[in-house]
């Protein structure tokens, strides 16, 4: 009778024992998790900073030379007439080394 109770008491003190270890890994997980997206908007916010700092730098330039900011140049191309091959040239050589 004793050896049944303490068999019993031995294992739920196991389940509970893999039930903390279960849960702390999860949390565990969690927090990587969680730790994880926070340095992603960290350095996206870092990134968007030192982009809008590079703007307003190069704004600060123009405006110090006077010069307005360069337009884009629409590239125009005109279309070329195809080429036409009449004539090619073949080079043999000779196995004595002579063309």
């Amino acid at each position: 009778m004793r050896e049944k109770i303490r068999r019993k008491e031995g294992q739920s003190l196991g389940e509970m024992r893999e039930k903390r270890d279960l849960d702390d890994a999860k949390q565990l997980a969690e927090d990587r998790r969680r730790q994880k997206i926070e340095d992603q908007r960290a350095k996206k916010a870092v990134l968007d900073k030192i982009r809008q700092d590079r703007m307003s730098k190069g704004k600060e330039k123009e405006a110090e030379k006077g010069v307005p900011p360069p337009q884009p140049i629409p590239q125009t191309t005109t279309p070329q007439p195809p080429k036409q091959y009449d004539e090619c040239k073949l080079q043999i050589r000779l196995p004595t080394g002579q063309a």
